[in-house]
Protein backbone atom coordinates (compact mmCIF):
# COMPACT_ATOMS: atom_id res chain seq x y z
CA UNK A 1 0.00 0.00 0.00
CA UNK A 2 1.29 3.44 -0.93
CA UNK A 3 1.77 6.25 1.11
CA UNK A 4 -0.11 9.75 1.65
CA UNK A 5 2.49 12.13 2.02
CA UNK A 6 2.25 15.57 4.12
CA UNK A 7 4.81 17.80 3.37
CA UNK A 8 5.03 20.95 5.93
CA UNK A 9 6.46 24.15 5.19
CA UNK A 10 6.49 25.38 9.02
CA UNK A 11 9.82 26.44 10.15
CA UNK A 12 8.41 25.37 13.84
CA UNK A 13 8.43 21.92 14.87
CA UNK A 14 6.23 23.29 17.64
CA UNK A 15 4.18 25.51 15.92
CA UNK A 16 -0.06 24.69 15.55
CA UNK A 17 0.58 24.07 12.54
CA UNK A 18 2.18 20.86 12.74
CA UNK A 19 -0.18 20.35 15.91
CA UNK A 20 -2.85 20.06 13.07
CA UNK A 21 -0.84 17.93 11.02
CA UNK A 22 0.03 15.26 13.45
CA UNK A 23 -3.59 15.49 14.71
CA UNK A 24 -4.46 14.50 11.00
CA UNK A 25 -1.80 11.92 10.76
CA UNK A 26 -2.65 10.00 13.95
CA UNK A 27 -6.88 9.67 12.40
CA UNK A 28 -5.30 8.42 8.85
CA UNK A 29 -3.06 5.97 10.66
CA UNK A 30 -5.20 4.79 13.39
CA UNK A 31 -7.68 4.09 9.98
CA UNK A 32 -5.11 1.98 8.53
CA UNK A 33 -3.71 4.99 6.15
CA UNK A 34 0.10 4.86 5.73
CA UNK A 35 1.16 8.45 6.28
CA UNK A 36 4.79 9.68 5.91
CA UNK A 37 5.86 13.28 6.65
CA UNK A 38 8.05 15.79 4.37
CA UNK A 39 9.33 18.42 6.64
CA UNK A 40 10.80 21.51 4.49
CA UNK A 41 12.95 22.69 7.04
CA UNK A 42 14.83 19.52 7.64
CA UNK A 43 15.99 19.40 3.77
CA UNK A 44 19.07 21.13 3.18
CA UNK A 45 19.16 24.60 2.96
CA UNK A 46 21.75 25.03 0.01
CA UNK A 47 20.16 22.11 -1.75
CA UNK A 48 17.08 23.62 -1.74
CA UNK A 49 18.37 26.97 -3.27
CA UNK A 50 20.25 25.93 -5.84
CA UNK A 51 17.92 22.95 -7.36
CA UNK A 52 20.14 20.17 -6.78
CA UNK A 53 18.26 17.32 -7.26
CA UNK A 54 21.33 15.26 -6.95
CA UNK A 55 21.05 15.72 -2.89
CA UNK A 56 20.47 12.67 -1.18
CA UNK A 57 18.01 13.93 0.85
CA UNK A 58 16.01 16.21 -1.93
CA UNK A 59 16.29 12.53 -3.59
CA UNK A 60 14.49 11.03 -1.21
CA UNK A 61 12.13 13.64 -0.23
CA UNK A 62 10.52 13.67 -3.89
CA UNK A 63 10.83 9.80 -4.24
CA UNK A 64 8.16 9.46 -1.16
CA UNK A 65 6.25 12.45 -3.58
CA UNK A 66 6.03 10.28 -6.36
CA UNK A 67 5.29 6.82 -5.23
CA UNK A 68 2.69 7.82 -2.57
CA UNK A 69 -1.14 7.87 -3.59
CA UNK A 70 -1.57 11.59 -2.26
CA UNK A 71 -0.19 14.84 -0.99
CA UNK A 72 -1.15 17.46 1.78
CA UNK A 73 0.79 20.73 1.57
CA UNK A 74 0.85 22.61 4.54
CA UNK A 75 2.32 26.12 4.92
CA UNK A 76 2.08 28.63 7.84
CA UNK A 77 0.20 32.19 7.54
CA UNK A 78 1.43 35.26 8.53
CA UNK A 79 -0.57 38.05 8.87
Amino acid sequence: MKDIVIISASSSPNSRLNGILQFVKEKWTNEGIKVCQVNIGDLPTEALIKSDFNNEEIKEALNKIENSIGVVIAGPVYK
